[in-house]
């Protein structure tokens, strides 16, 4: 892992890219964030990202709403509607947060 400190999004965005075109060990864990900070290194993957980028990572979802008031806001829909079902992760290669779980821990 390596830090970057970077002040604009461009620099995030090309930073992130170099990161995660790196090769990915088989099963590796890749951990994603959700919210708005994310949002623009998202649309460089959906726009331009080589097919099967990530496919042979798994990934986790980093964080999660505790029981959202509707089923659209979790973190886990956007997740997948923002990288996964474009980018072609497959759901046996999604470790995603049930905001609903009866027990939490």
């Amino acid at each position: 892992m390596r830090l970057a400190v970077v002040r604009d999004e461009t620099t995030y965005v090309a930073v992130c890219l170099e990161e995660l075109a790196r090769e990915v060990p088989d099963g590796a864990l890749v951990a994603l964030p959700t919210g708005a900070s994310p949002r623009p290194l998202y649309r460089a993957l959906r726009e331009g990202a080589p097919r099967g980028l990530l496919e042979a990572a798994r990934i986790l979802q980093l964080d999660e709403y505790v029981r959202p008031p509707r089923a659209d806001d979790a973190f886990a829909l956007e997740l997948a509607c923002e990288v996964l079902d474009p980018l072609g992760v497959p759901p046996g290669r999604r470790v995603l947060l049930d905001a609903w779980a009866r027990d939490l821990e």
